[in-house]
């Protein structure tokens, strides 16, 4: 019973963050700032507060382990990022399927490689 109590907490804080940044994405969606908001709503750590919230219930090691394979991540995620900016003058469509594919590699590596059992 103490399971589905935690399963209910963590469901409805996570629920309202991201109906908290659903609300101020979508009443500003016809601005021309949208996607900055968007953006920043994204890249802000909302998300990680939340996962290291329920992470952090695990203990001390738990949560450990949980920013060291968060920090992989966002290293990736900005690797993208960058070269995004870098190469902004590339058709759009080339730069998001490069994203879309070097995010598969990305993940292809960590997942072959078992980097979830190494750090």
């Amino acid at each position: 019973m103490i399971e589905n109590k935690q399963i209910l907490i963590d469901g409805f804080s996570g629920f309202l963050m991201f109906a908290g940044l659903s609300y101020l994405t979508e009443k500003n969606k016809d601005k021309d700032y949208y996607h900055k908001i968007a953006a920043f709503a994204w890249g802000a750590p909302f998300t990680f507060f939340y996962l290291m919230y329920i992470t952090s219930k695990q203990g001390k090691k738990a949560a450990m382990d949980f920013n060291r394979h968060a920090l992989f991540g966002t290293m990736a995620t900005l690797f993208l990022i960058l070269f995004s900016l870098y190469f902004h003058n590339m058709d759009v469509k080339i730069n998001v399927l490069f994203s879309f594919f070097v995010t598969f590699a990305f993940a292809f590596v960590y997942f072959k490689f078992k980097l979830y059992n190494r750090f």
